[in-house]
């Protein structure tokens, strides 16, 4: 077998090697407490089913709980319908509920991967390998554990990956053909992604509270390009940049998105317990808490700029310039979004502004840069320097790989008070305090267990809506 075929072989084995480890990792987390209202759903979540798209908000002036989320709710609901009952075929019902839990998780995962390494692959032109070769150097910084408090792209918990993750990967690969053709002014947009683009912008604008907003970024960002290089340059017209598709889809996509926050403007959920300039000053006491916290953010961040300066120090190319370049976007993306994030309300359980799971688009676009800039230093960098790069890169991945360690258990506890639930013939059940099951506390009276007992009878976990609680 000749060499580059063993490396091959080694690069996907690595990669299917940490795609199982992750599948493991995410099998091992908990059912998170806002599960069951959604899927029931609880009262004050139902209205959201029957008006996806606001419009008797419009009609009334009445707002409900998670106004313009309802393509986030509806995908658990369809998702978990079939899932849990196609794997209680294999296994039983505990089982087969975190089975899908972890098969959610682990796809949103795979989303986000696919879409970053293929995006950097096709720049660097690497060829049919170009993905695999991409992954390689973008697979450890999703951190499952380690450092996923701050950098972590999947969250653990399915309801906030619904909301945050999932869609987050869908509006990558939204993005993708019309930031590639930005890249590569000779790529064509296929037929098949013009046509389920418009969809995919219904879709994206109702699912979850980021994706509108950094939609609405990147499209103006991308809007801005255009201009600058058509208008401005004074090589196209007004009339000749609308009939570009990226052009089209942008302003579908800032058109629709801006209603959804409008929508979501109703959502009775929002808080106004902290003005917008308290907001604001909580984030910037919290920003470098957050970033220094622990060295996951400022290792990324300082690898970013190593090669930024490493890349300057290359002789001057078009690939060099084209790349470089690309941080002057991500900064601009960067400074936007921080500077919208507090108009996006206040949560309790988020006093700072900004957590891990505010800090995904930012994550991603710093992951992106990493893997796209080391990628290309691993091979163009000069010769004298090459092993000592090589070296570094290496030694940083490892450092990510280590930090994201197993924890397949974590949900042991959860696992065992369902299967005591499942074999009680008390109703209601005291089950142990030892940990939370379907909330994010403890339930102590059995009225509060009501939406989540339904959940697990959904499930065929208990035969009837069997109450609990705990001491």
């Amino acid at each position: 077998m000749q060499k580059k075929h063993w490396i091959r072989l080694v690069v996907i084995l690595l990669i299917l090697g940490d795609l199982g480890f992750s599948f493991c990792q995410y099998y091992g987390k908990n059912l998170d407490g806002d599960l069951a209202n959604i899927i029931v759903p609880a009262e004050s979540l139902a209205p959201v089913l029957d008006d996806p798209f606001g419009f008797q908000i419009l009609k009334t002036g009445e707002g409900h709980a998670a106004s313009n989320r309802y393509f986030a709710h509806k995908t658990l609901i369809v998702y978990f319908d079939l899932t849990t009952n196609f794997f209680s075929n294999f296994t039983n019902s505990i089982n087969a509920i975190y089975l899908s839990n972890a098969l959610f998780l682990w796809l949103s995962h795979l989303l986000i991967l696919w879409t970053l390494s293929r995006f950097i692959g096709h720049q660097l032109k690497l060829g049919s390998f170009a993905i695999l070769i991409a992954a390689l150097f973008v697979f450890p910084l999703f951190q499952s554990n380690g450092y996923h408090v701050h950098m972590g792209l999947i969250s653990g918990d399915i309801s906030y990956a619904s909301a945050y993750a999932f869609p987050m990967g869908l509006l990558l690969y939204f993005f993708y053909p019309f930031l590639r053709r930005i890249a590569n002014q000779k790529f064509e947009i296929s037929l098949f992604r013009k046509i389920i683009s418009f969809p995919l912008i219904v879709l994206l604008a109702f699912n979850g509270p980021l994706v509108p907003p950094v939609g609405i970024i990147i499209s103006l960002l991308t809007l801005c390009y255009y201009c600058y290089k058509g208008l401005f340059a004074k090589k196209e017209n007004l009339f000749m940049l609308l009939q570009k598709s990226s052009v089209i889809y942008c302003l579908l996509f800032i058109l629709v998105s801006f209603y959804s926050f409008y929508i979501g403007t109703f959502n009775t959920e929002n808080s106004s317990m902290l003005s917008l300039s308290e907001r604001y000053l909580a984030m910037l006491k919290n920003i470098f808490p957050f970033v220094t916290q622990k060295l996951g953010l400022p290792i990324l961040i300082a690898v970013v700029i190593i090669n930024t300066i490493l890349l300057k120090r290359q002789q001057a190319t078009d690939h060099t310039f084209n790349i470089t370049k690309q941080i002057n976007w991500i900064i601009a993306f960067i400074i936007i979004y921080l500077l919208l994030l507090p108009m996006g309300g206040y949560r309790s359980y988020r006093s700072g502004i900004i957590r891990h799971d505010t800090f995904i688009p930012i994550a991603i676009a710093l992951i992106y840069y990493f893997g796209l800039t080391s990628n290309y230093l691993w091979n163009e960098i000069k010769s004298s320097n090459k092993s000592i790069y090589r070296i570094f890169i290496f030694g940083i991945l490892l450092i990510y790989a280590i930090a994201d360690k197993s924890k397949f258990d974590k949900n042991r506890c959860q696992k065992e008070a369902l299967t005591q639930l499942a074999n009680s013939k008390n109703n209601p059940t005291l089950l142990p305090s030892d940990c939370n099951i379907l909330s994010w506390n403890k339930i102590t009276d059995p009225k509060y267990s009501k939406t989540n007992a339904q959940l697990l009878q959904r499930w065929n976990v208990t035969v009837d809506t069997v109450l609990y609680y705990q001491k």
